[in-house]
Order: structure tokens, then sequence, then C-alpha cells
């Protein structure tokens, strides 16, 4: 009888994905599984990721480095333009004193959200990096509400950043009534449009009174 032949599973793309399944059956079909696989994965959207400040701490520091083997001119600027790169990475506010400091800059209301923005002194500038910090009030409901819309409100952050905010600054989501009772599409829709309004030229930290929740 002759020996039953055996096939070794794929490699794992990727750590965090999983395991590709195997096919019983000629190499060739394998293959095709692996290709399926990757393109998959070359399909799937790409955010931006949430670091700790400590994280950003030496991101800054390995771009800094890259930056300047690559000549002034790949330089970050400091100031004028606020968005020379990409926001690639979320940092997370988390002092009281943080959040005091954004809300002394821009701000525009949604019925979902009133954002605050504000850019960092150039001491703590962080290529590439945007921070966010989210606030829930007990007006809103009770702690389960609280929770609802703060979840909600990360998501549209996580799903929006990248492409919508701006390297170097610091922002304030206030949860509004909105958060929870709107369409999660709408959500982000206020989101992207309050972080357009924040950085507009005309627009100052004084507004006219808010669309209603």
């Amino acid at each position: 009888m002759a020996a039953r032949r055996t096939y070794k599973p794929l490699r794992t793309i990727f750590a965090s994905e999983a395991p590709v399944p195997m096919v019983n059956g000629l190499d060739g079909w394998q293959e095709k599984v692996r290709e399926t696989h990757l393109s998959t994965l070359a399909a799937r959207p790409q955010t931006a990721p949430w670091f700790s400040r400590a994280y950003g701490h030496q991101r800054w520091t390995q771009s800094h480095r890259a930056a300047e083997s690559q000549g002034p001119q790949a330089l970050v600027s400091l100031g004028g333009t606020s968005r020379l790169t990409p926001v690639t990475a979320i940092g997370r506010l988390k002092t009281r004193s943080e959040f005091v400091f954004v809300k002394g800059g821009t701000r525009f209301a949604t019925p979902s959200l009133v954002l605050q923005a504000r850019q960092r002194p150039n001491a703590t500038f962080d290529p590439g990096i945007a921070r966010f910090g989210f606030t829930a009030t007990k007006r809103l409901g009770g702690a389960v509400v609280r929770n609802r819309a703060r979840r909600r409100l990360k998501e549209a952050v996580r799903l929006t950043a990248s492409s919508r905010a701006r390297e170097g600054y610091d922002y304030v989501l206030i949860a509004r009534g909105g958060a929870v009772q709107r369409p999660f599409t709408e959500v982000i829709k206020d989101l992207q449009r309050a972080l357009i309004k924040v950085h507009e030229p005309s627009t100052g930290r004084r507004h006219r009174k808010p669309p209603s929740a």
C-alpha cells in the first residue's frame, strides 16, 4: 500500500490574523487559498492605530532621526501648516490639564457631539500623531448610556481620524444626545464636518447656538 501523503499547514500571514485554512489536496489548491487570504488582507480599509504616549514619544524620536537622515527639507515644520504628513497614529488624552488646555481652542457643535481642538505646543509635538479625549456628562443619561456614547465616538474617531484630523493637534469630543440616538453613519458625518470646521480660518471659539440633540 502506498504511503499516505501529508501536507504541512500554511504559515500564518500575520500573527494577529487567523491561520489560513488548510485544504486537503494538491499543492496548487493550497496556493490558491493563500492568494485569496492575501487579497482579503490587502482589501481591508486602513485606520489609524491607537498608541500610548510612551509609544508616541518613541515614534517621534524614530521619525525625527529618519527625517534628519533625509536632509533639511524632510523635517516636519512646527509652525504654519499643521499637517505636512498624514495622521498615522491616534493618542489619548488622559489628564485634566490636557482637557483644560484643549478647551481654550476652537470648537464646533453638531447634533452628535461638540468638538474642541487645539494645536499642541512645539515641545510636545509628535509628527503624524493626533490625540483625542472623550467626555460624556451625567446630563446625557446613566452609566450605560454614557458608555455607549463614548464607544460610538471612539469608533467614529478610529474610522475618521486618519483622513480628517491634523497631526500635532489635540481634540476633545463631548457627547451629545445624538451620539446615542442618531444612526452611526450620521455620527461619523457629524465628526467629519466638525473636524473640517474647527480648522477653518473663519471658525472662532464663539459660535451660534448649536443644533438641538
